[in-house]
């Protein structure tokens, strides 16, 4: 009997996140991990199986890849019941028995309780982990699908066999990054700019940079990636922000930091007590704009001396 409506919460989560694609040179891998629960306040739910199924092919919408190893077994498979039994599990395939590779379009993972039915109460737990997932070539959005064959844990004694809504797996290029984001020169005098400098992906990315309390700045993701600052009185860190959108129209985020420090740098503090002796090399500044009192003890003054 089929229905709509499922049970079951179930969270898809992947390693690595996201998924990047396979290349004409390396096959990329990827695990994905599928856990089922009862939802958070709802009644007992009864279970007789879970199928997952792995769209395979070349296409966006497709995350295996076909390999010429034997059709259902390039996917690893291993079940997890926080309840302790270990479950069965069967694979099939569409077409049922390929005679060739590139045949198969989608590969069944049937999991069932090993006393035909079991109960998902409070805090029961199952995970079905997939791993060394060939992952296809093609950047896009694939979705699994999956179907619990599941009842009421009390009341109703009808069976039905019900879709299960699963998020997306997100494949991406293998051309996004960014790396090696530093200062040509590590230590800069007073009053110097600094020259920061990157690698990262030539298209689809765009790059901000944040530093202090300023707005982020929107930096350049053609030509060379490089950016001059302003004149640096005091060490500074910079963060950039490698941003793309994925098949989701989402938003990803890569982030890298660097320091530049500056030589004899301006110090910004609110309280600043000197235990024994601050000397001043050249200008000794006091400024009480604030209209708070300015005051000093016995006080050595060397070069020039400002009172504002």
């Amino acid at each position: 009997m089929a229905a709509t409506g499922a049970l079951l919460d179930l969270v898809c989560d992947t390693n690595p996140d996201p998924v990047t694609v396979s290349t004409a040179t390396e096959t990329k891998r990827a695990t994905v991990f599928l856990t089922f629960r009862r939802p958070a306040g709802s009644a007992d739910v009864k279970c007789r199986a879970l199928r997952v199924t792995v769209p395979v092919g070349t296409a966006a919408g497709d995350l295996s890849l076909n390999t010429d190893a034997a059709h259902a077994d390039d996917i690893d498979d291993y079940p997890r019941d926080s309840g302790g039994p270990e479950w069965d599990i069967e694979r099939t395939t569409v077409p049922p028995e390929p005679t060739a590779p590139g045949q198969v379009t989608s590969i069944t993972f049937t999991c069932t309780p090993p006393t035909g039915e079991t109960t998902f109460g409070a805090g029961r737990e199952f995970t079905l982990l997939l791993s060394n997932i060939p992952v296809n070539r093609t950047v896009g959005a694939a979705r699994l699908t999956v179907t619990e064959t599941t009842r009421p844990g009390s009341g109703s004694t009808d069976w039905a066999d019900r879709p299960t809504g699963v998020p997306v797996v997100e494949k991406l290029a293998n051309e996004f990054y960014v790396r090696n984001f530093s200062s040509r020169v590590g230590r800069v005098a007073h009053g110097q700019a600094a020259v920061l400098e990157w690698e990262g992906t030539p298209q689809n990315s765009e790059y901000y940079l944040y530093w202090d309390d300023e707005p982020a700045k929107r930096l350049p993701s053609t030509g060379p990636l490089t950016y001059t600052t302003h004149a640096l009185t005091r060490t500074t860190t910079f963060v950039l922000d490698a941003q793309t959108r994925n098949a989701a129209n989402q938003t990803v985020h890569h982030y890298r930091s660097t320091t530049v420090t500056v030589k004899d740098p301006d110090v910004l503090a609110r309280t600043l007590t000197a235990a024994d002796k601050l000397a001043v090399h050249d200008t000794f500044t006091a400024d009480r704009t604030d209209a708070r009192r300015t005051w000093a003890r016995t006080t050595d003054f060397t070069g020039d001396v400002t009172i504002s």
